[in-house]
């Protein structure tokens, strides 16, 4: 017999449909878990209906129900798992709540679905006060653990966008870190008119950018390693800016790199050596100048900058990001939506190591409401079924989506009629008749190991 896990969920509420804790309990409990809910917010139905009325829940009262557990001493839990909100008393409450349970079992999880926005016909829009944002990236995202925000979401956290042209930044100069070292954060500026990548910041250490072009395959060189045709930099994790760079410039039509070492102290004339170190916005507007090498054929590709976001995420606190949808290009085509995964584990001797996925899922010609929340629900129970696993935690994770999602739309066109669009309510998420999918999926989306 297994152990009682017991999840706080502290998401909104709905009488009619799947959306926040009535998208969430169900697959939950259908997976073996006991769910204790709070309701951030109790409505009639989703906003995308025409109509909707309720209630929004306060701080003080949050703070009231969760009062009544202590004083009971029925608070303990394994997992807590948040989601809508619109009040940031409310959201600094929730944080309050965790630390303490935190407190109370040092193993308890925090999965946060940080709902703030999405991204239509290309356009980011926040659905939640703006004043939200700086709580979510300060205070919440440090406590926890998980984390699943899409990619407009990893966006306004960070600060960083994550641009999805297949030329994305256009660079003749890569600086990478000898063994000395480099402390990074702000890596590479997203600004598309760069001609360079720079490589620093103490408050994000570890970042691994990766670079694709057509190296030899067989290359090694310090701080540069090269497999497959991928060249990776990797850095360490020091605190000092390192006293010796290594220059590649890059030849165009060639197939070797031309190596130069370079020696460079902070302070030096950065135009004599062809090098540039960014701070700020401002120093890569005029540093671009500085820069008179050209190589078109050098391309940082899309998943450059999503692996660069979740490392910033990482670095914030949670040791696992998922990305749960964006607006990349899939490499297997315009029908497919594409979820990144980032797991890291730190070992018992210091050092760190990352578990990245990439999951490609058909896309559904339809406007569902609920699957983050579900999305967030299942990513809880598969990653507790599978801990050091995220590939198979998101392959079944997003093949029991993908079961629901069919069965919903297949539903859904049936009661529309023949050449009806879906409304609202017949768009709701057929929850209940997929049970046995959610219980036990079988594997249709396989993820793909980076």
């Amino acid at each position: 017999m297994e152990p009682e896990c017991r999840v706080l969920s502290i998401q909104s509420h709905v009488v009619r449909g799947y959306v926040g804790n009535k998208a969430a309990t169900f697959p939950l409990q259908v997976l073996g878990f006991e769910v204790d809910t709070v309701n951030s917010v109790q409505f009639s139905n989703h906003t995308g209906y025409a109509h909707w009325k309720g209630q929004v829940l306060n701080s003080d009262e949050l703070h009231e129900l969760y009062e009544g557990l202590k004083l009971n001493k029925v608070n303990r839990y394994d997992y807590v798992l948040t989601g809508y909100t619109r009040d940031t008393s409310f959201l600094a409450m929730v944080v309050d709540i965790v630390q303490e349970l935190k407190q109370q079992n040092s193993d308890l999880v925090y999965v946060c679905d940080p709902v703030m926005g999405d991204k239509w016909n290309g356009e980011g829009s926040m659905y939640v006060p703006k004043d939200l944002l700086p709580v979510y990236r300060d205070k919440v995202v440090p406590v926890a653990d998980i984390i699943t925000p899409n990619q407009f979401e990893a966006e306004l956290l960070t600060g960083r966008k994550i641009y999805t042209e297949k030329d994305a930044l256009e660079c003749c100069i890569l600086l990478f870190a000898f063994n000395l070292g480099v402390t990074l954060a702000s890596v590479l500026s997203m600004c598309l008119s760069l001609k360079f990548v720079h490589l620093k910041h103490k408050r994000f250490p570890g970042l691994v950018p990766e670079f694709q072009r057509s190296f030899p395959k067989k290359l090694q060189i310090k701080g540069l390693q090269c497999e497959g045709g991928v060249a990776v930099a990797h850095m360490a994790d020091t605190q000092t800016l390192p006293a010796l760079w290594f220059g590649f410039e890059l030849q165009k039509n060639t197939k070797s790199l031309n190596k130069q070492q370079l020696q460079w102290h902070p302070g030096d004339n950065v135009k004599q050596h062809g090098l540039v170190t960014i701070t700020s916005q401002q120093e890569a507007a005029t540093a671009i100048s500085s820069l008179n090498f050209h190589c078109p054929q050098f391309y940082i590709t899309p998943l450059c900058w999503v692996k660069v976001v979740m490392d910033m995420l990482h670095a914030m606190g949670p040791e696992t990001v998922v990305i749960t949808s964006s607006d990349l290009q899939a490499p297997l085509g315009n029908d497919y939506l594409i979820a990144l995964g980032s797991h890291r584990k730190t070992k018992a001797d210091g050092t760190r190591i990352t578990q990245r996925i990439r999951v490609e899922s058909p896309k559904v010609d339809a406007v569902f409401v609920g699957t983050g929340d579900l999305f967030a629900a299942m990513l809880l129970a598969w990653t507790h079924k599978h801990p050091n696993n995220l590939k198979v935690a998101c392959e079944k994770t997003v093949s029991a989506m993908q079961h629901v999602l069919q069965r919903t739309i297949k539903s859904a066109k049936v009661q529309a009629g023949e050449g009806n669009k879906p409304n609202s309510a017949q768009l709701e998420l057929r929850m209940v008749q997929s049970k046995k999918d959610i219980e036990n999926p079988e594997i249709i989306v396989t993820a793909t190991v980076l």
